[in-house]
C-alpha cells in the first residue's frame, strides 16, 4: 500500500482550502498511485483551515482514503496552546515536529547563520531532547522528520545514533510512529529523513513507520514514495502505519 501521511494543502499559505485546489491535491495523489493521503497543514495556519471543504472534496474521491491531520511545531512552552488546537477537530492523526532549538528556527534558510553559534554535538543533544520531550507529552501520533537538524549538513563529532537514542527510546515507549520523509532528498543535506542508521535502529526497537512526501504543492504529492519503500524494505520493515480517529493500523507495503 502506498501512503503519503504528510501533505500541506495550504503550503506556506501560497494556497487555500478551496475545492478547486484540494481537487488538484487529491488528483495528484491519485496519479502518483497513493491510496491513502494524510493532509496535515502547519498548526500556525489553523485559522485558515476549512476542514468542512476538505471533507466535501474527499467525498468526490471514493478510491482515495483521505485522512485529516495537523503538523504541530512542538515547543515545551506551547503545550497548553497545542492542546487547544488538538481539541478543535476530531483529527485522524497528529504529527509532532521540532523546528526550533532555544527559540532559533534552525531549518529556516534565513537563520542558517545560527549554526555558527553552536557546538554541533551540543546542538544535536538539544534537538533530540526536544524530540524526546515531544514524544513524552503523549500529544502526538507521528514524529516528523526525525533528524531534521541535519537539514543544512551540520554533523556532530559524536556518534549520531548515540545522540538520538534517548529520543528513539521515548518514541518507542510512548508507542509513536516515525515517518520516512522524502523531502530531505530535496534539501541541502540531500538525504532522506531519517538516515539509514536511525531507521535501522528504529526497526530494531520496534518503532512503526509511515511514509510521507512533506509536499507543499500538488506537484510534490507522492514524490519518491517508491524510493522510500525500497529504503524501508532494506531496513527490515514490511508494513507502514495508517491512521483513523487517532487509532493506528499496520498495513503491508506490498511488493516493490
Amino acid at each position: 500500500m502506498k501512503v503519503d501521511y504528510h501533505v500541506h494543502a495550504l503550503g506556506h499559505l501560497e494556497f487555500a482550502h478551496t475545492a478547486a485546489h484540494l481537487e488538484r491535491v487529491l488528483t495528484a495523489a491519485r496519479e502518483a498511485g497513493v491510496q491513502e493521503i494524510g493532509l496535515a497543514d502547519h498548526d500556525e495556519y489553523a485559522k485558515h483551515f476549512c476542514l468542512s471543504v476538505v471533507q466535501e472534496v474527499a467525498a468526490c474521491f471514493p478510491d482515495l482514503q483521505v485522512r485529516q491531520g495537523v503538523e504541530v511545531d512542538y515547543q515545551p512552552e506551547r503545550e497548553e496552546e497545542i492542546r487547544t488546537i488538538l481539541d478543535h477537530h476530531p483529527w485522524d492523526f497528529i504529527i509532532g515536529s521540532v523546528h526550533t532549538v532555544d527559540g532559533w528556527p534552525f531549518d529556516h534558510p534565513d537563520y542558517r547563520e545560527g549554526y555558527d553559534r553552536w557546538d554541533a554535538d551540543e546542538l544535536y543533544k538539544a534537538y533530540y531532547r526536544g524530540i524526546a520531550q515531544a514524544a513524552d507529552t503523549g500529544l502526538f501520533d507521528i514524529i516528523g522528520h526525525l533528524d531534521l537538524i541535519k537539514v543544512f549538513g551540520c554533523r556532530p563529532r559524536a556518534d549520531r545514533l548515540a545522540l538520538a537514542r534517548p529520543a528513539l527510546e521515548a518514541i518507542r515507549d510512548l508507542g509513536l510512529c516515525v515517518e520516512v520523509n522524502t523531502n530531505g532528498w530535496y534539501k541541502p543535506v540531500g538525504e532522506v529523513y531519517p538516515e539509514e542508521q536511525l531507521l535501522q535502529e528504529s526497526q530494531k526497537l520496534g518503532i512503526p513507520v509511515t511514509t510521507s512526501s512533506d509536499a507543499h504543492s500538488p506537484d510534490q504529492v507522492g514524490r519518491d514514495l517508491d524510493r522510500a519503500r525500497i529504503f524501508l524494505h532494506k531496513a527490515g520493515y514490511k508494513t507502514v502505519t495508517t491512521f483513523q480517529h487517532r487509532q493506528s493500523w499496520q498495513v503491508p507495503m506490498g511488493d516493490l
